[in-house]
C-alpha cells in the first residue's frame, strides 16, 4: 500500500474520530518520511489499537505496550504502534467519557532524547485546549 492509498484509507478509518488538525500533518509526514514502505505493517497495528481504543476507552493502556503518561493528569496515554523499523506514539487524551483526542504523532528513536513523549508534553496539554475549550 503507498502513502497516498494509506491516507485515504487513513481519513476514512479517522473521519469519526477528534484529530487535533496538527496531529494530521505529523501523521502523514511520518507515513511519507519514516514508514515510506511499511505503510502495511503501521495501518494493520492502527486498526488494531483504534478498536482497542473503541472498545477498552481509557483502558487502553493495558493492552499492548501502550501507557498512561507519567506527570499528567491520568487521560494522557500513549498508543505505541512498533515495527521492525518504526516505533510510532500516538499521544491521546481520554476524556470521562471514553471520547480520545487524538493530539500528536511522532517515531519515538531508540536514545533520542528530543524524540521520546517528554518533548510533547506541553504541546499535548496545548492541544487538547483546542477542543476542550470550545
Amino acid at each position: 500500500m503507498n502513502t497516498k492509498k494509506m491516507l485515504v484509507e487513513l481519513a476514512k478509518l479517522l473521519d469519526s474520530l477528534n484529530l487535533h488538525p496538527k496531529f494530521y500533518e505529523e501523521f502523514a509526514a511520518l507515513l511519507k518520511k519514516d514508514i515510506k514502505g511499511k505503510e502495511a505493517a503501521l495501518f494493520k497495528q492502527l486498526t488494531t489499537q483504534l478498536n482497542n481504543i473503541k472498545n477498552m476507552g481509557k483502558d487502553v493502556y493495558k493492552a499492548d505496550s501502550n501507557e498512561i503518561l507519567k506527570g499528567a493528569d491520568g487521560h494522557y496515554l500513549s498508543i505505541h504502534l512498533q515495527g521492525a523499523q518504526f516505533n510510532v506514539r500516538l499521544l491521546v487524551y481520554i476524556d470521562d467519557y471514553d471520547i480520545p483526542y487524538f493530539l500528536c504523532a511522532f517515531n519515538e528513536k531508540q536514545g533520542k532524547r528530543s524524540t521520546d513523549y517528554s518533548a510533547y508534553t506541553l504541546v499535548m496539554k496545548e492541544r487538547i485546549k483546542f477542543f476542550l475549550d470550545n
